[in-house]
């Protein structure tokens, strides 16, 4: 089961380097967000195919194509 999760009162400089980030990885925001996320919680870097990440990352979507801005063109997770 995966849970929402908001973040409130970014500093605008952070938001303009995280796009820039997810866009050169080409991820959505919130794929960046899950894999620095993913990164902090699993320092070993074992793979955990069932997360959200491991879903974007395997169905090889663009950061244009994931979750985030684009809500109306948002895929689906089973």
């Amino acid at each position: 089961m995966s849970i929402n999760l908001s973040i409130k009162n970014v500093p605008k400089e952070w938001v303009q380097h995280l796009r820039q980030r997810a866009s050169q990885r080409h991820r959505s925001l919130q794929g960046e967000l899950l894999s620095i996320l993913e990164d902090s919680l699993n320092p070993a870097g074992q793979d955990f195919p069932t997360t959200s990440v491991g879903r974007i990352t395997a169905t090889g979507l663009t950061h244009s194509q994931g979750i985030g801005d684009d809500r109306e063109e948002r895929p689906r997770w089973p």
